[in-house]
This record gives structure tokens, sequence and C-alpha cells, in this order.
């Protein structure tokens, strides 16, 4: 295996523009030679920043969309527009990225796990949590990979609760339902950090019907109302309190021209997932599948059948040069921040134990595209000879 080429793979960057074709970047190129890094023009050019909120609301399958400051910000101003406030409970995976818990303690509301299986499945809610006023769900895709939430989405939909989808690792990929993750909630929310599919550093966006991406630009946007064309009034009378949490111009320009190559993007990223999904049907005794169908997404995952053989699982792979990680070690209500910032909690460890049985077992292994197919091969070899090893271990 090209185990030197491998180490110069960033596994934290789908995106390293250090390995692109600079010139390609006419987005970012024209606004980066203009000087006009603000998103609101005065000369009658339509900005980059209304060009891709229009494509990727498209490409989202919702109304409207609004560019954010970053992922955490967006789920904070998606769960206010929904209603949720001070003092409500919130549903939110148990297995998921402090950043998604955080969102809704930030607004002063109460997270309250959400167990979901290993095979990324969100569970129904125990019966005392279903007696009891819950006011939104956060749903939290995962690596690449659109959870499954369809028994939950009736459970929502039964008791009025609103769901907000949380894209931010997993912008792109489809369920097993066929559909595209952020179509689904009332609102959507992805963002544009450094390990995400589409990267500025920071950044992201809202996604959701035209009312509630209007509601939401006026808070992200220090309570202005967008006029018909496209500029910002703050002088009109529904105008209303805001702060800035909008991105710049710049930054969308350069989300602009990698949502441009997000199809070719997707299909290396799935050539790469399948080489190791096949190699992954090798693999029995102490790791196997997540999944009994093939994803899309970034990352390939594995399930390790205990804690130490994912250890060693990571460690094979390291000294070949593998990049590969246990995902989310924890679920959120056992971070030690809650320790800290809540004096009261809504919970207790029955509430995820399905979780708790997994999380620490949970292997990712990233398939950006800048890996080669021949280097996917050798991993997938490597998966593969990994049987023998990983069960003597």
């Amino acid at each position: 295996m090209g185990k030197d080429s491998l180490n110069q793979i960033n596994p934290n960057r789908l995106f390293d523009y250090s390995q692109e074709n600079h010139d390609s970047f006419s987005s970012f190129n024209d606004v980066l030679n203009s000087g006009e890094f603000f998103r609101y023009r005065e000369d009658g050019v339509v900005s980059k920043s209304c060009r891709l909120e229009e494509q990727l609301a498209a490409y989202v399958e919702q109304e409207a969309c609004m560019l954010v400051c970053n992922g955490t910000t967006g789920l904070e101003v998606a769960l206010w527009a929904v209603g949720v406030r001070p003092g409500d409970r919130v549903l939110v995976s148990a297995y998921s990225y402090i950043a998604s818990s955080l969102a809704v303690v930030n607004i002063g509301a109460m997270p309250i796990p959400l167990d979901m299986g290993s095979d990324l499945s969100v569970s129904i809610p125990a019966e005392r949590i279903a007696q009891e006023s819950i006011s939104a769900a956060l749903v939290v895709h995962i690596q690449g990979h659109a959870i499954d939430f369809r028994d939950f989405f009736r459970w929502c939909e039964d008791r009025k609760v609103p769901i907000v989808e949380d894209i931010c690792q997993a912008f792109g990929a489809i369920d097993v339902e066929g559909r595209r993750t952020g179509s689904i909630g009332c609102l959507s929310v992805t963002s544009f950090q450094q390990s995400k599919q589409l990267c500025a550093g920071e950044g992201g966006a809202i996604f959701g019907s035209e009312q509630l991406i209007r509601r939401i630009r006026s808070r992200v946007d220090l309570g202005a109302v967008r006029t018909s064309g496209g500029l910002p009034r703050w002088d009109l009378p529904e105008s209303g309190p805001g702060n800035n949490r909008r991105l710049s111009e710049l930054q969308a320009a350069l989300v602009l021209d990698q949502f441009e190559r997000l199809p070719f993007t997707l299909e290396v990223q799935q050539s790469n997932r399948m080489i190791l999904w096949e190699a992954s049907n090798f693999v029995s005794g102490n790791v196997s599948r997540t999944r009994s169908w093939p994803d899309t997404g970034s990352h390939t995952l594995f399930l390790a059948h205990t804690n130490d053989s994912a250890q060693h699982f990571i460690e094979v792979l390291h000294r070949h040069g593998v990049h590969s990680y246990v995902v989310w070690p924890i679920p959120f209500p056992e971070h030690p921040v809650y320790d800290r910032i809540l004096t009261e909690v809504d919970w207790d460890a029955s509430m995820y134990s399905s979780v708790s049985s997994f999380s620490r077992r949970m292997i990712s292994i990233p398939t950006p595209k800048y890996l080669t197919k021949e280097d996917a091969e050798s991993i997938g070899t490597l998966v593969r000879e990994l049987r023998n090893d990983v069960t003597e271990g």
C-alpha cells in the first residue's frame, strides 16, 4: 500500500484547497479579485451568496436557504424558528457531536437524549417521555450517513413535534428510501467547517420553507427584511431585533465552486466506499458492517464487537498509514461539560442505553475524494486481512 501517499491525505479534510486546481475556482477568484467581500452589492450584480442559497435550497429540496456564520449558530436559530424557548425540552440524538446538544443549551432549553441503534436507526422515546411536553426534536445524521428515523418521524408527526435535521456531517447523503438528508424536517442545518463535505473553514446554511427562512433571515441579519432585489432594509415596520450571523461573500464563493463539483465528489467517495463495503463482507467475528445495505457518504463505518477489538482494529490500521477512529466514545449526556453548566438534568442512563452499548465500538474510516482507487483497494485488502489479526487481538 502507498503508505506515504495515505499519510499525505488529511482525513479531517474532505476538501483540501492545496490539492485543487486553483484556476478552476472561478467564483472564488472573481470575489477575491473584485474586493467585494460583503454579500450585499448595490451595483446590480447578483451576489455569490444569493446564487449559493438558491442552488443549495434546490439541491436539498427545500423552498429556501439562509447562509450563516457556522453550523452551531444555524442549529440555535433553527430551533428558535420552530418555537423553542428557554425552559423547553428538546429531543436530541444521544449519539452526536456535542455541538448539537449545546445548541439546545445555548438558547436556554433542555436537551433530552434520544436513543438509537448501532444500525443508525432512531428509537421511539420511552412512554414517560411521550407523556411529557416536547417542543422539538433535533435528529443528527452521522459521518456522511443518513440515519433512519422513519418510525420516529411518524411519532413526532402524531404529536405535532417539529423536527430539525442536523446534516452538518452528512450533506448530500441519501437515506434508505432514496430521500436526501435535509429534505424531511421542517428545517435542516448544514456546516461548512473544515471537516465537512462543503468547506469554507467555518460557515453554514439553514434550509426550510420560505416562511420560516424569512423569520430566520431577520434573526441572522440584524432584523433586516430582504427586499425583492435581495438588498436588506432595516427601516420597515416588519423589521425586528436580530444579530449579525451572516456568512461572508468570499466564503460563499468558495463553497459555490465546491458545490458545482459535488456530483463528482460524491461519485468518487461512493466508489471508494463501495470498495470498503465489499471488503467488509469478509469481516466476521469481532468487526462487522453497521448496516445491511451500502450507504452513500464520506466515511465508512464498522462496528467492533468489543471495545478492545475496536482499539486493536484502529491501531493496526494506523500502523499501515490508514486513519481511523472511534466516532464519539460517549453519548452527549456523559460529556463532562454538562456536569459544570447544568445544575439539574432531566435524563438518566436508561434513556440512551443502546448508544452506550456501542459508542466506544463504532469505527470510522474517512474516504475523501483524494483517496485513489488503488489506495482504497489496498485499504480494503487490509480490512479483509484484519479478520484474523483482530480476532487474535
